[in-house]
């Protein structure tokens, strides 16, 4: 099944061979590529460069372009170090009481690091803009594409949107994954943080899924798959 087949059988609510994997492995990309998280944190060619290049070793199903979870702290006032090949290290918030969060002025796209994700978002732009697609990037990161319909065919036209960011509840960098095998319709423990399930008691919709395989966070990680499962099945119909 491809990934045009997969979008299919979700916009039918049908069961699909698996799902979209869409994995946030910065770091041991930059392993692999031997460059330092600084380099990637401000040089949006070698963020780029690496994410492509994960793309290509591990054929995931497309890619998520971030760096860390402090851009909109740093874009809003906040002090980030950038250390030579670690994660940035926040130094000072934005706020630290109700009164200095109620005074925040709005998010500047210009300021810290976020022109340097807004860059590898142009130039992967012009990844899908190689691959035949009209896609155009606007100054707020808005990455908006068109496939023209195959010569000939008459079909309806249809519209995907989804959205690039994640939830800053939980930390979205080297993600822990489990996957749970022919879910039988009971708790599910997340193995990371002990006494901690998705319960179908208060998850209900966890039993339409009885019998078929589950991907979940173990707990100490954001998993991100809202939405990074629909940017994944966009970039898979594009496909």
């Amino acid at each position: 099944m491809n990934g045009y087949q997969r979008v299919l059988k979700a916009l039918h609510f049908e069961p699909a061979d698996r799902v979209a994997i869409i994995p946030e492995l910065i770091q041991h990309n930059l392993d692999v590529a031997g460059m330092p998280h600084s380099a990637f944190s401000s040089d949006p060619a070698v963020m780029k460069k690496v994410i492509l290049d994960g793309l290509k070793a591990y054929e995931t199903d497309a890619v998520y372009v971030s760096s860390d979870n402090y851009l909109i702290v740093e874009a809003m006032g906040g002090e980030v170090k950038l250390p030579y090949d670690d994660p940035p290290v926040l130094l000072h918030t934005a706020a630290s009481t109700i009164e200095e969060a109620v005074q925040l002025k709005p998010l500047d796209v210009t300021k810290g690091r976020i022109p340097v994700i807004l860059e590898a978002t142009r130039m992967l732009r012009d990844e899908l803009k190689a691959l035949g697609v009209e896609a155009t990037l606007d100054k707020y990161g808005y990455v908006m594409g068109t496939l023209p319909a195959t010569p000939g065919v008459k079909a309806p036209k249809l519209g995907f949107i989804a959205h690039v960011d994640t939830a800053p509840d939980a930390s979205g960098a080297d993600i822990k994954p489990q996957i749970i095998e022919n879910y039988d319709g009971g708790d599910i423990a997340l193995r990371g943080v002990p006494g901690l399930y998705l319960k179908p008691s208060e998850f209900p919709e966890l039993l339409d899924h009885k019998g078929q395989t589950l991907i979940t966070t173990d707990g100490t990680t954001l998993l991100g798959a809202d939405d990074k499962a629909g940017v994944a099945e966009i970039m898979d119909a594009v496909q």
